[in-house]
């Protein structure tokens, strides 16, 4: 009984101090992690390895994919709502943008004032491709560490940047066409009175009932207005009908300064 005893309480002894000793491992850990987020530190090691690509001995798809992995990483600490240490990262990179005069405002997404800074003085064209990686690893919700791996599982950073932006151009024509289709069901319900053209030549003179036109007129000095020329182009038919469902506002006027 006593030797299992003494086991016991050697075992638990053992125990207590390997909790111990793991706990105090595992909040050291955290506190670098957290200092190296809340003091920037996190944006100098990024920019570093990006330097290091102007070496041939780095300069490889492996290299790069690994570099976007740690940008992507370092995107989803600074860009947690829940964490502490989010708000103090993003005034971190603020700070790096104005130190180093990289040009971000308020609308700037997070994502470009990251690549912005981490591949400073590098083609714009190079970091929008990086940053169409960094949308298709947020919105794919790719693990920590896995990045680089799915990469070169998708074919390569140009490969996801052509499906991406295939991916945006069918979206776009899709709003675009619901935009269209609200326009022109308003304008169906619009009348503004009703012109008479006694001479239906060139593209006026092949319309149908229905078919839609746009006419190209000047306003003379009595109000009436002269049809200079006609156009059934689709493309400049829609073009106008958005433009009449969503008119821009006028611009102010420029001050004019007098001179003596």
């Amino acid at each position: 009984m006593t030797e299992f005893a003494t086991i016991d309480a050697q075992d638990t002894h053992a125990m207590g101090f390997t909790t111990t000793t793991v706990s105090n491992s595992h909040e050291e850990e955290f506190s670098t992690f957290e200092l190296k987020y809340k003091t920037g530190v996190f944006i100098n090691d990024l920019v570093a390895k990006a330097t290091a690509l102007n070496d041939l001995s780095t300069r490889t798809d492996a290299y790069l994919y690994e570099l976007l992995q740690d940008c992507y990483e370092s995107f989803l600490v600074i860009n947690n709502p829940n964490s502490s240490i989010a708000s103090a990262a993003q005034s971190q990179l603020k700070k790096y943008c104005d130190k180093h005069g990289i040009k971000s405002s308020k609308s700037s997404k997070l994502t470009t004032k990251l690549l912005n800074c981490v591949f400073q003085g590098a083609d714009r064209s190079k970091i929008s491709t990086y940053g169409y990686v960094l949308k298709y690893a947020v919105k794919q919700q790719v693990a920590s560490g896995e990045l680089a791996k799915e990469i070169k599982r998708a074919g390569g950073i140009q490969q996801i940047k052509k499906a991406s932006f295939e991916e945006s151009s069918e979206k776009l024509k899709i709003t675009t066409a619901n935009q269209l289709h609200k326009a022109q069901t308003s304008l169906g319900q619009t009348n503004m009175g009703t012109v008479e053209v006694s001479q239906a030549t060139g593209a006026i003179s092949n319309l149908k009932t229905g078919d839609q036109i746009v006419l190209i007129a000047t306003v003379t000095a009595d109000g009436k207005f002269v049809i200079r020329a006609a156009t059934t182009e689709a493309h400049v038919i829609n073009a106008a009908v958005l433009a009449v469902a969503n008119p821009k506002a006028p611009e102010p006027a420029k001050a004019t300064t007098e001179t003596a």
